[in-house]
């Protein structure tokens, strides 16, 4: 294990020459909560040991007869690398609502108008939802208090009308005031022109039903990090993401029965509806 000055643990590197590591070793990682890289040493491999662990490759590239190899095993610290631990209900340093871990991103793109040539840029939320890893459309209904942290990650959001959704809905907005609509942004009428900036920070939060969002640590992306968008997509055009609630929930019909009394309101929730299934 290395330590710093301080005597504190900074990461620990297992060595696996007859076996894995035993689940009451993984526990102890778990618990000291630093980065654990296994190395597997062969004959064929101690010489790029020498040069350094970072001149070894992945085990997964590799025939394990081949050279010696390196993994990371636990503790990652990468704020888009989400767990199973991650997804139980966290604790709103602000209030005793729900709580939820989240990340915060940039995406950059170009605006539709042909009007305008500056470069855009989009708000993604990453969680993980019912075990799925799933990007959040910023202006998602049961995501509340976006517009705090809009700013602070260089991203314009208003609220807006759009006539292809035939609702309102908090939107990314490009910088000629053009809306940039949720199905262009994150989903898939367009989607892979968006791709995450590898100059701006993802910020790993926590935030509750009520809008609190309290940072926990920012990153910026290694250059050649492989930071795909191509997740699972919620939350589009204001409806609701699961972070807290089902998000079919407010669509369902009670008894199967519905009572029509303004065509404009069905047609805003059958828009919604198709959204989220496109996403």
């Amino acid at each position: 294990m290395a330590k710093g000055t301080d005597g504190s643990a900074l990461y620990c590197i297992e060595v696996i020459v007859t076996h894995v590591p035993e689940p009451v070793a993984l526990a102890a990682y778990e618990e000291l909560d630093v980065p654990v890289f296994s190395v597997r040493p062969t004959w064929e491999g101690l010489e790029a040991i020498r040069l350094g662990f970072d001149k070894l490759k992945p085990w997964t590239e590799l025939a394990p007869s081949l050279a010696g190899s390196i993994e990371m095993i636990a503790g990652c610290r990468f704020p888009r690398h989400f767990t199973e631990k991650d997804e139980l209900t966290a604790t709103c340093p602000e209030c005793p609502a729900d709580a939820r871990i989240v990340v915060a991103g940039v995406s950059t793109g170009l605006c539709w108008s042909k009007t305008c040539d500056r470069p855009t840029r989009a708000l993604d939320i990453y969680a993980r939802i019912n075990g799925v890893a799933t990007l959040v459309a910023a202006g998602a209904s049961d995501l509340k208090g976006v517009e705090t942290i809009g700013p602070e990650n260089g991203v314009r959001l208003e609220r807006r009308y759009s006539s292809t959704a035939g609702t309102s809905y908090l939107a990314n907005i490009c910088e000629c005031g053009k809306i940039l609509g949720d199905m262009f942004v994150y989903g898939g009428l367009g989607s892979d022109e968006y791709v995450s900036s590898m100059t701006d920070p993802a910020s790993r939060y926590i935030v509750c039903r009520n809008g609190h969002w309290t940072v926990i640590r920012r990153q910026i992306l290694q250059a050649g990090a492989n930071v795909s968008r191509g997740w699972h997509t919620s939350g589009l055009t204001g409806s609701a993401s699961g972070l807290f609630d089902d998000p079919y929930a407010e669509y369902r019909i009670p008894g199967g029965k519905l009572e029509v009394r303004d065509p404009d309101e069905i047609s805003m929730i059958f828009s919604r509806v198709i959204a989220q299934n496109r996403g």
